[in-house]
């Protein structure tokens, strides 16, 4: 789960999003209407702005769509 949070008119915005595609796609919605200091959690917790996020968690697609980035040890290392 990635939350994105922001300010806007309203005053602090949370909201949370499945994949790292649709919550970079929610932040840059936000990011275009106007709010502001808008981030993106990852699953440890750490913010990062959705430019540092999509180079980090979103690979580019060619042709069959964006996917997450798997920075996690195989199973070979768990061992």
């Amino acid at each position: 789960m990635f939350k994105i949070s922001a300010i806007g008119p309203q005053g602090h915005t949370l909201m949370a999003r499945n994949t790292p595609t649709e919550a970079l796609r929610k932040a840059l919605e936000l990011r275009g209407a106007g709010f502001a200091n808008v981030r993106i959690g990852d699953r440890k917790g750490l913010l990062h702005a959705p430019e540092t996020f999509e180079r980090l968690f979103v690979e580019p697609s060619r042709g069959e769509g964006d996917r997450l980035l798997d920075w996690s040890p195989g199973p070979e290392l768990l061992s």
